[in-house]
Order: structure tokens, then sequence, then C-alpha cells
């Protein structure tokens, strides 16, 4: 339960336009804000001019689809101060908090301002190029740095607080909060992390030198190897014959 509740005098609703289901139910809810007495505008993540005029003066911003449609509405709600909450109605479901079931279930409680509010990091970008005003950026998730459109490995050095961190050989560096842990990162095989934990930037399918693929024959010889270094029997999947040390 938030410490000081804030009831919901404006919402907004926010969801996925070419998910049938998910302008449906914007619709619906848009019928239990207005039945509530309160204030309610709805528009689809393709409608980001008029979200940003919209968002101004919102308490709330219901966002209806999956982890994607939540950070659009971050992005649009980045320099207000709104809260979000996720209705899934998407494949993946790491940032929405509520089923379509439940948000109806617990309306009039989210309305009267309870619940809990967390706080999420965020990354502010500045990309400056030779002669060219510099450009800033904002992201919830996660920042990806690379060479672009050249298929090319890059030399990229990442420097902490104007320390060296590390120099990493890779397509890219991503630089993720812990939000963003679930999308890029977790693709490239790194860890998920809470909301408020510490983040360190990666590298994009970088590899080390010293690590070697196996295939075929040459697995089967590899883990055989192992085995009988550790005195076990081996037995494949599917074979009942053991392969003696």
């Amino acid at each position: 339960m938030l410490a000081n509740p804030q009831s919901v005098r404006r919402a907004g609703i926010f969801y996925r336009p070419e998910h049938p289901l998910a302008r449906e139910f914007a619709a619906k809810l848009e019928g239990e804000f207005r039945r509530a007495g309160i204030d309610c505008w709805r528009h689809s993540s393709d409608e980001m001019q008029a979200v940003d005029i919209e968002i101004r003066g919102t308490d709330l911003l219901i966002s209806i689809g999956g982890d994607g449609t939540v950070l659009r509405a971050a992005r649009a709600a980045a320099s207000h101060p709104v809260r979000i909450l996720g209705v899934k109605m998407g494949r993946l479901g790491f940032l929405t908090e509520l089923s379509t079931d439940e948000m109806l279930a617990r309306f009039d409680e989210i309305v009267a301002g309870a619940g809990r509010i967390e706080e999420r990091i965020m990354l502010r970008v500045e990309l400056s190029e030779a002669e060219q005003p510099v450009q800033r950026f904002e992201a919830l998730n996660d920042v990806v740095l690379g060479r672009g459109a050249i298929s090319r490995l890059a030399d990229l050095r990442v420097l902490v607080d104007g320390e060296v961190l590390a120099v990493f050989r890779a397509d890219a560096v991503i630089v993720s909060t812990p939000t963003g842990t679930t999308g890029y990162v977790l693709s490239a095989g790194g860890p998920i992390l809470t909301g408020g934990a510490a983040s360190l930037p990666g590298p994009l399918r970088g590899r080390a030198w010293f690590q070697r693929d196996r295939a075929g024959d040459g697995l089967d010889r590899g883990w055989r190897d192992q085995y009988r270094r550790a005195g076990k029997p081996l037995r494949r999947r599917g074979d009942t014959r053991h392969y003696p040390p």
C-alpha cells in the first residue's frame, strides 16, 4: 500500500493497436473511468503525438499489451510525474502487473490510490557527432552501441566516472537498466536483475578467443574424454549402452 495514497483524477489508457482484444478492453476500461467520474483519455501506441499532449496532468497511465507497450508508455511519460500500470495482453509479461480480470476486480482500489509504487532506473543518452547538434535520448530498458549499418566487429571502450571499465570487441555493447535485462540482455545470455539492482554494460554476441565451439563427433569425443577422466560411465540419450572408461 502507498504511504500517502493519491486518488486518480485524470487517467490515460495506452494500448497496442494491432491487438483486437487490447482495443476492446481499452474502450471498456475508458467506460469504467468515466462512470467513476474520472477524466480519461485513450490512444494507441501509434498515436504518440496525441499521447504527448494528453499526458500532461495525467495521474495514472494504464498500458494494455505486453512489455513493449509498457516501454513505449514509459518513453511518453518519462518527463512527467505519471504512474504506469501494465495490463498484460501480450506474449511477455515481466513488466505488466495485472490481467484484464484483475484490473476490473481491483478497479476501485486502483483509482483510490491503493498500491505500491516501484521506481525504476532510467538511462539518459547523449550522442555527439562532428559538426552536429548533440542528440539526447532517455530509455527505460537499454541502449545498444555499435557500428550501425556496417556489419563488422567494433572495439568499444567503456568508461565509468572517467575510468576505463573494459574494452569490448563485439558486434555491439548493451548498456542496460535492470528493467532492460528481460530484453536484449536476456537474449544475449545475460542475467535478469530486480528493479533496484545495479547494472553494468556487457557485449552483444561477444566471445572470448579461447572459447571454442564443438559440433558433431567432436562434441561426443569432448564429453567422452571428460567422463573418462572423471571415471564415470557415459550414456547417450536414448542409448542403453555404456561406453567404458
